[in-house]
């Protein structure tokens, strides 16, 4: 499975491989994303902030149980050829659960982490002991 990071803009340009599967991050002070639902197999959306700790009321700290929707989905759609996962800038969000989910699967995260060294570290950790449980 090949693995994609994007942005809300770039979402909505971007032509996947047909049957490829797309996990969109949304936050809660941003309209969601024009993500062109058509053209995935499925499409996963959640809602969480881009933190690392919790912050106290309003805020959405990503969690166990949202990194057991994405890894659902994920094994769900296994046999997808690829996986966009989007957020707002494409910087932090989506490549903490991009390098997340590869870690789950067994695949190469090298390139994944040179590419976005500002990757969101909480959310990748909490898919990562999700995955081992």
């Amino acid at each position: 499975m090949k693995i994609v990071v994007l942005d809300s803009d770039a979402i909505e340009e971007y032509v996947p491989e047909q049957g490829s599967i797309c996990v969109s991050i949304g936050e809660r002070s941003l309209p969601e994303a024009n993500v062109p639902v058509g053209s995935y197999k499925a499409v996963l959306r959640l809602v969480f902030d881009d933190i690392t700790r919790e912050h106290g009321a309003g805020w959405i700290l990503f969690n166990e149980q949202q990194a057991r929707q994405i890894l659902s989905f994920v094994r769900e759609h296994i046999d997808a050829p690829g996986l966009i996962v989007q957020c707002a800038f494409g910087e932090s969000r989506s490549p903490g659960v991009a390098l997340g989910i590869a870690d789950a699967l067994g695949l190469d995260v090298h390139s994944l982490e040179e590419r976005y060294p500002d990757y969101n570290r909480h959310v990748r950790a909490v898919l990562r002991r999700t995955a081992e449980t």
